[in-house]
Parts: structure tokens; C-alpha cells; sequence
């Protein structure tokens, strides 16, 4: 099958020697529209297998580089000489300056980063060349301000990650240096004190006080009946964020008062035995 030019009135074959190239339509579904919408045929889709011919592209757009000759990407027809008078796109005339006058040459127009794309000065501001690669444009500098704003979000999540770790580890640290609990005391307070305990303590320390979360307070009553010194070191790290002696005793008097051991023992001792990858035995007395 002879391989031919599809632009309107063109007649142009493919031979040995012409010196012309023929170049199929992008599969690129945006740079496709914008070849077929620069052949001006009314509702005509370009086939798989349609060429162009080199007539129809300015001398700029081409790659000679190598042993085939190729069409820069984003390159778009721009030359149908065979177009009707009324589908030609009248060429603006410069109207030379008054010699009389001497003004000073006005600030070319900002190129938006558009002047570097090759033949760009050749097309006017409408070309659906300069319209395609200003939307690129946009659309990537809108893309990188997303971007920073995510970056700068996930950096600030880091610090706060390790600076929330590294609180919590030189708490526990501090709190064996200085003894202020005891062997088994200070093994049961790492295993509760766990990130979701430590971002309660941030986030009721930064608030109005109010209402406890349970598992703050189950925190707390377990805190304070290992060590009233180690409570009270942890509540001054954490800007208070832990109730009062006063209200934890107000708390014990307000569970039922009934003889016995409590529920909320039994739920602590429950959860603790769960968190443990080995048997935990325990024995109750009662004081």
C-alpha cells in the first residue's frame, strides 16, 4: 500500500530520493486532537495508520541528529498550503514605527516558560502549540506546590514522631536512674505506656481539662499505685496532663464502695496478662 499525506489537497507519495518524511499520528491522545484538530476536517478522526507529510511542520520541529529523521515531542502542524482561502489564517502585517517618534520598545510579553520549547517564537499566543504546553506548564507548577505542602506535612509528622520517642524513653530512663520505682513497677509502666497513652498525655495537656479518657485513667490509677513519686515525675513532664493525687482519690472513694477487689483491677490485670507472650500469674491480697 502506497504510503500517503492526509492534509487536505496535499498529493505528496512516498519515494526514494523526494527527500520528504512521513510521520504517523501521536498516540498521545492530547498531541493526537491537536494534529487532528490542525488538519481542519469536520468530524474526521485520524486512523492508526495516517501520516503526515514533513510539508505540514516547520523546519524546527524536526530531529536530524540521527540516521532517522524524527519529530521533536509536542511538534504540531502548522503549514497547509492546499487550505481554501477561508480556512487560512491570515498573516498579521507589523506596522512600522513613525519615524517622527522616538519611543521606547514596550517589554516583551513573559513566556511563562514557554520561549525554550523549539520554534516556539513561531507560533502565535493562540497556537494550540503555546495553549498545550501553557496548560502543561500550569499543571505541573500546581503538582510541585502539592507536593511541598505534603512534604513539609510529613517532615513536621517525622519530628514530632521522634521527638515524642525520644520523650518517652528518656522518661523511662530518668525514671530507673532515679529509682523511683521498682523492678516489676518499672516493667509494668513501659509496657502500658504505649503511644496511643502518650498522645493522650500531648493532647489533654494542650486542652482545657475535662473529662478523662478511660484508658488515661486506667494509666494513671496503675501509675500511682506502683509509685506516687513516679506519678508525679510523669505528670510534670507531660505539663500536667495527668489528673491530681487529690482527683484519683476521689476517683477510689466513687467505685462503688462495695468490699472486694474492684472491676477496673480485674480489667487492668486482664489486659496486662493479654499483652504478654508468656503465662502471667498474679496473686491478690487484700489490704
Amino acid at each position: 500500500m502506497v504510503t500517503s499525506c492526509v492534509a487536505y489537497g496535499c498529493t505528496n507519495r512516498l519515494k526514494k530520493g523526494s527527500g520528504l518524511t512521513f510521520h504517523l499520528f501521536p498516540k498521545n491522545a492530547e498531541v493526537r486532537s491537536l494534529w487532528e484538530r490542525a488538519v481542519r476536517r469536520e468530524g474526521w478522526r485520524a486512523k492508526d495508520g495516517d501520516r503526515l507529510c514533513s510539508v505540514h511542520f516547520s523546519p524546527e520541529f524536526f530531529d536530524r541528529t540521527g540516521q532517522t529523521t524524527r519529530l521533536r515531542v509536542g511538534s504540531v502542524p502548522t503549514s497547509f498550503p492546499a487550505f481554501p482561502p477561508h480556512l487560512q489564517k491570515p498573516v498579521k502585517q507589523k506596522r512600522p514605527d513613525p519615524k517622527s517618534r522616538d519611543f521606547p520598545a514596550p517589554p516583551g510579553p513573559e513566556c511563562s516558560g514557554l520561549c525554550d520549547l523549539p520554534g516556539a517564537e513561531n507560533f502565535p499566543e493562540d497556537s494550540p502549540t503555546k495553549l498545550f504546553y501553557k496548560d502543561k506548564v500550569l499543571s505541573s507548577q500546581e503538582e510541585i506546590t502539592q507536593l511541598k505542602k505534603k512534604v513539609k506535612t510529613l517532615q513536621q509528622t517525622k519530628r514530632r514522631l521522634v521527638k515524642r520517642i525520644e520523650t518517652a524513653q528518656e522518661i523511662i530512663k530518668e525514671i530507673r536512674e532515679q529509682k523511683l520505682l521498682s523492678e516489676e513497677g518499672s516493667h509494668v509502666f513501659s509496657s502500658v505506656f504505649s503511644d496511643d497513652i502518650q498522645q493522650l498525655l500531648c493532647r489533654v495537656g494542650n486542652e482545657q481539662k475535662g473529662k478523662y479518657p478511660p484508658e488515661l485513667r486506667a494509666f494513671a490509677l496503675t501509675l500511682h499505685f506502683y509509685s506516687p513519686a513516679a506519678y508525679e515525675y510523669v505528670r510534670s513532664k507531660f505539663n500536667e496532663a495527668l489528673p491530681s493525687q487529690r482527683t484519683l482519690r476521689g476517683w477510689y472513694k466513687s467505685i462503688h464502695g462495695a468490699p472486694g477487689f474492684t472491676a477496673e483491677a480485674f480489667a487492668f490485670l486482664e489486659k496486662f496478662a493479654e499483652a504478654r507472650d508468656e503465662p502471667f500469674y498474679c496473686a491478690l491480697k487484700r489490704i
